[in-house]
């Protein structure tokens, strides 16, 4: 990472059907990927090697990561979305 580099890092945790990701933006807020229409029920997933609870809204599938990770490696460049929530 440089100081140039508008993001710190992507997490993607999780499969191999619903993954958690997280990550850091330059600024120090924290971002989160969400699928709100998925609906509140409590999903088990292993994540870091321990096993969690999750919101089934907080995890996403295979093919939003895939367009996550593109759209951080590219800088976000139509801007985070709505998809997003950012915490400082």
């Amino acid at each position: 990472m440089s100081e140039d580099e508008p993001f710190r890092y992507l997490s993607v945790a999780g499969g191999p059907e619903l993954y958690l990701v997280t990550g850091e933006g330059a600024d120090g807020e924290i971002l989160q990927l969400h699928e709100p229409a998925a609906g509140s029920q409590s999903v088990e997933l292993v994540c870091g090697g321990q096993m969690g609870v999750f919101p089934r809204r907080d995890l996403v599938t295979r093919e939003q990561v895939h367009s996550a990770v593109s759209d951080f490696l590219n800088g976000f460049p139509d801007g985070l979305g709505e998809s997003w929530s950012v915490d400082q």
